[in-house]
């Protein structure tokens, strides 16, 4: 385009420099960003509870009625009730979520080790904290992922002045948030089956999952978005064996007598 020739020598030439150019451009945003949060301003993305200030790029305040659900999130957990229940309570008076049409356990409790959700986002408490996740490609979709960082390239700064709850309050919650990671067998990781990920719900089309067991030891398997949010309209419980001996009578009865296609 530019010489007229596009031989092997100027091809691998200009791809080398436009990657050199690209992971230049990357690390002046990610040095441009750095410095903007040492200012405690925001380095981009929104958060629940807050709003840009107008003509005053990277700053924020504080929106009165988010602020006030955050702080019942926050009282409602030290006191002793589930993401859960507080999820529930939320969508029957309805409160409007930070993002989609429903409140969820996950939206309340995050993720420990990219430090989400609303319990573990140290802004309400004062303190800024920037370069938790780094964005990649994936090499099998082409599309762009985030991955944890190490916390030791978290980046913080104390912005009393956007806080929304004590801080003694927002350690109170942090200590609580341990004490059911360690000790709350629902935390950890589940046995997956054989429909695991595969199971819809029939009135909302959410995913199924299970949902403990009875006295006999059966497992039983529930709408999701009934569990973590009550928003389901029709919260039905089954039992796992019964719903995969259905699937698995199905797909013999198929091989058996296979449906003709269009063309035979």
């Amino acid at each position: 385009m530019h010489d007229g020739v596009a031989n092997t020598v100027l091809v691998g030439l200009r791809g080398l420099v436009g990657q050199l150019y690209r992971e230049d451009n990357a690390h002046k945003i990610r040095r441009g960003k750095a410095g903007r949060v040492g200012q405690g301003l925001n380095a981009g993305g929104l958060t629940y509870g807050y709003t840009p200030v107008p003509g005053e790029p990277g700053k924020r305040q504080i929106v009165g009625e988010e602020a006030e659900i955050i702080c019942r999130i926050f009282d409602e957990y030290v006191a002793g009730r589930t993401p859960r229940d507080i999820a529930r309570d939320l969508n029957h008076d309805n409160v409007p979520p930070p993002r989609g049409t429903k409140w969820n356990a996950s939206t309340i409790n995050g993720n420990v080790q990219r430090g989400t959700g609303i319990l573990q986002n140290e802004l309400y408490g004062g303190r800024l904290v920037w370069n938790k996740v780094r964005m990649v490609k994936d090499p099998d979709t082409g599309r762009r992922v985030s991955r944890p960082n190490p916390k030791d390239e978290w980046q913080s700064v104390e912005v009393p002045e956007l806080a929304i709850v004590d801080r003694e309050l927002f350690e109170q919650a942090q200590a609580r948030k341990r004490e059911r990671s360690l000790d709350h067998p629902h935390h950890h990781r589940r046995p997956r089956h054989m429909l695991s990920g595969l199971l819809r719900c029939g009135a909302c089309g959410s995913g199924m999952s299970t949902n403990g067991k009875d006295k006999s030891g059966r497992i039983r398997i529930r709408c999701s978005a009934a569990t973590e949010s009550g928003s389901c309209p029709d919260p039905k419980t089954f039992y796992l064996e019964t719903v995969e001996a259905a699937v698995l009578a199905g797909m013999r009865a198929e091989m058996k007598s296979p449906r003709c296609s269009p063309n035979t």
